[in-house]
């Protein structure tokens, strides 16, 4: 969960990483989401938060995730996604993130896209709304975004990863704590 709020990933791309997707030689690590993953199949990068990159790293060390093995589920299906849902869904219980509305309503007000959206809207009030958008993998935003060169964009992203205030980052560990073995689906 936390690699959503941190990355700005979508669902499907976090569900279906492999390790070479990320450059843990860099600082902050690089995430390259190939266009085989990637929405409308055009490849984007984003990147990966100090404290997520050394929780990933564990979990493909410790699971022995390999070249071309994803590393939150064993094996993508259509099912993945789902089974996502459901255990996201028993960590907005753990979390206390279940609101009134959303028993009277049967609504989340907090879903797996509103940890994306967390992301957006923060990049967008550090830096601004076409990184945010670049980030995310907004297509129209990204041509600009990929003109400056990798290490602007890495800058950038440790100045946002320094923004997060002491309660951004109890939230994302709190979110994280409670789920981030329960999300490892093998």
């Amino acid at each position: 969960m936390s690699t959503l709020v941190g990355a700005g990933l979508r669902e499907t791309e976090v569900l279906m990483l492999e390790p070479e997707m990320l450059h843990f030689d860099e600082y902050p690590v690089r995430i390259k989401i190939p266009p085989r993953i990637a929405k409308f199949q055009i490849g984007r990068e984003t990147f990966l938060s100090p404290v997520n990159s050394k929780r990933v790293q564990q979990l493909i060390k410790t699971k022995n995730i390999v070249s071309g093995q994803t590393i939150f589920v064993k094996n993508f299906t259509k099912y993945s996604l789902k089974d996502f849902e459901d255990q996201f869904s028993i960590i907005r219980t753990k979390c206390n993130l279940d609101t009134p509305n959303r028993k009277k309503y049967q609504q989340n007000d907090i879903t797996l896209h509103s940890l994306r959206s967390y992301f957006t809207t923060f990049v967008t009030d550090e830096i601004n709304d076409s990184t945010a958008n670049a980030l995310t993998g907004h297509s129209k935003y990204m041509k600009t975004y990929y003109r400056k060169p990798l290490e602007k964009r890495q800058t950038e992203f440790a100045l946002i990863m320094k923004g997060w205030s002491s309660d951004d980052h109890d939230i994302i560990a709190k979110i994280s704590d409670a789920g981030w073995t329960a999300i490892h689906l093998q």
